[in-house]
């Protein structure tokens, strides 16, 4: 299926394993130009090279930290600067440190704002300008299961994933009439090698293949829901808010409530009505 994605220009976050990895490789095998981006420069060397060999698609590999907000404006600006425009953002990061409600330190709180929080705004802020140029754009915030509810040692992750919902029902106000849509989502699986192989295509031209259903937020502008509407035919949607890869944690549920994902926070698959 030709999901119409050559020549765009995708970024994803945490790109050299797991699901930022299935992004990028889903994107690339459709014809987008990718930039991906993860904190260990081997990794993402190699990431980059095997993409390339495997679909012959340009793909530009900037290692950094996107913790730090230099990092995402150099980061944005390579893209821009060698692709000329920005299509697609797929926002992923790592888990914000390991705590519980009132145990967590200044220091934890500090990090956890800056890596689950204030990176999906950075991100979105820095590559918005240039999707407004070129008439429109994708952006999909990867989240986690604690939005669902409290898991043991992982307040940090809840409190900042909330607040990514928030900020992404905020900002879907605010551009879709420039024809940019923003969406969350919480992968359906992984597998252990730490590739997510056999990742979804969207099912007709336009989507963001490689996320499977993601939730759209709908804004309030007539034009912003008209365009939120169109690209929900054109994805897979209809996943609930909030969704997103559970991160790590050192704290495990009880045997039988556990899910895994690529980053992380070990939470309890959500119940079936």
């Amino acid at each position: 299926m030709d999901l119409e994605l050559k020549d765009k220009v995708a970024v994803v976050g945490g790109a050299s394993k797991g699901l930022g990895r299935a992004c990028a490789e889903v994107l690339a095998e459709e014809g987008a130009r990718v930039v991906v981006c993860s904190r260990t420069q081997a990794d993402l060397d190699r990431t980059a090279k095997e993409i390339r060999e495997a679909t012959g698609t340009d793909v530009l590999a900037l290692a950094g930290d996107l913790d730090n907000h230099q990092t995402i404006r150099d980061l944005i600006a390579a893209a821009t600067s060698r692709f000329g425009r920005l299509d697609i953002l797929v926002n992923n990061s790592g888990g914000p440190p390991l705590a519980r409600a009132l145990g967590a330190t200044e220091e934890q709180w500090a990090t956890a704002l800056q890596r689950s929080l204030l990176f999906f705004a950075r991100m979105s802020r820095e590559a918005i300008p240039h999707m407004k140029r070129h008439g429109g754009g994708r952006i999909i915030n990867i989240l986690a299961a604690t939005v669902y509810q409290p898991i043991p040692n992982l307040a940090l992750s809840g409190v900042t994933r909330l607040g990514v919902v928030a900020f992404a029902k905020s900002l879907a106000d605010e551009v879709g009439r420039d024809g940019i849509l923003v969406g969350t989502r919480r992968p359906r699986r992984r597998d252990r090698g730490g590739t997510h192989r056999g990742a979804p295509r969207a099912r007709a031209p336009g989507g963001v293949p490689g996320l499977g259903k993601v939730q759209l937020h709908h804004g309030h502008h007539h034009a912003g829901r008209r365009r939120a509407r169109a690209l929900h035919h054109l994805t897979a949607g209809g996943a609930r808010p909030g969704s997103e890869p559970r991160e790590q944690a050192a704290n495990r549920p009880p045997a039988g409530q556990r899910g895994r994902s690529r980053d992380g926070d070990e939470a309890p698959r959500p119940a079936r009505s």
